[in-house]
């Protein structure tokens, strides 16, 4: 299984310079994020102007980390597909079609991206549309959306991530699956059962349930996340990448040993 970060852990620092801290850590694969020193065009949750993501930065960005072997296995684009502003949904999806349209020229066939927070009446039927309009996109240009579903989203467990790939029915849609998001009511087991045949890529972080529930969300084996049972159901499926996530540049070493740790117990 292939192991790997995502770039905005060194979100200070040049492509070229967080490219080879990655790599010289002994990672081989990198979830992108368009959030460095000197290359933003990325906001959580929302959208940003791309008219200055030229080809020749998106060659740029792609070169900084190909040159080092390392692979581009995604690429984030968290945005809200259903807020009730109507104006901005349409600005978030215009957003993940041009990011999609440029994703070639970056060497990324993966959009990684979520479901958005608003919970009113009207949230389910806004994100289908917001799906209708990026299909199309996504297929031109021969990407995956990698959606991953979260407690407080519409996409909040397996069972609506089920329903929404079965009504979608393209195969332009997946499974992004980071299980500390969904655990409780969710076990692995249900996550599995229902999205396993779809998960494309895994996620590295870890739960913690405070004494009313509340969860909060540290690194990849300091929770409740049982991750021998997480990698062997990884496998199972046939997933072949995963990626850390909820680090630092004081403490990702520590997790990148510590899922070797694991990954050699299961690979036995």
């Amino acid at each position: 299984m292939k192991l790997g970060l995502m770039s905005n852990v060194f979100r200070a620092y040049s492509p070229e310079e967080a490219a080879q801290k990655i790599q010289e850590a002994g990672f081989t694969a990198v979830q992108l994020s368009l959030w460095f020193k000197d290359v933003q065009f990325y906001r959580y949750g929302s959208h940003v102007d791309l008219s200055g993501l030229t080809s020749d930065l998106c060659r740029r960005v792609r070169e900084a980390f190909t040159r080092r072997g390392l692979e581009l296995v995604a690429l984030g684009g968290y945005t809200d597909l259903v807020s009730a502003d109507e104006e901005q949904r349409r600005a978030n999806v215009h957003y993940l079609q041009e990011l999609m349209r440029r994703m070639p020229e970056l060497g990324v066939r993966v959009l990684v991206t979520e479901s958005g927070r608003s919970l009113d009446p009207g949230a389910g039927e806004r994100l289908h549309e917001s799906f209708l309009a990026l299909l199309p996109v996504a297929e031109e240009v021969g990407v995956i959306i990698g959606l991953e579903p979260s407690r407080t989203q519409v996409i909040k467990d397996s069972i609506t991530a089920r329903r929404l790939l079965d009504e979608l029915g393209s195969e332009r849609v997946k499974v992004m699956l980071d299980p500390a998001n969904i655990l409780v009511p969710d076990t692995l087991e249900t996550m599995f059962n229902l999205l396993g045949s779809d998960t494309i890529q895994g996620h590295a972080k870890d739960v913690l349930f405070g004494p009313e529930g509340k969860p909060s969300y540290p690194p990849a084996g300091q929770g409740q996340l049982d991750y021998p049972r997480y990698l062997r159901l990884l496998r199972e499926y046939g997933v072949e990448t995963l990626v850390i996530e909820y680090v630092n540049e004081t403490n990702y070493l520590q997790v990148r040993d510590f899922l070797r740790g694991v990954l050699r117990e299961v690979e036995k």
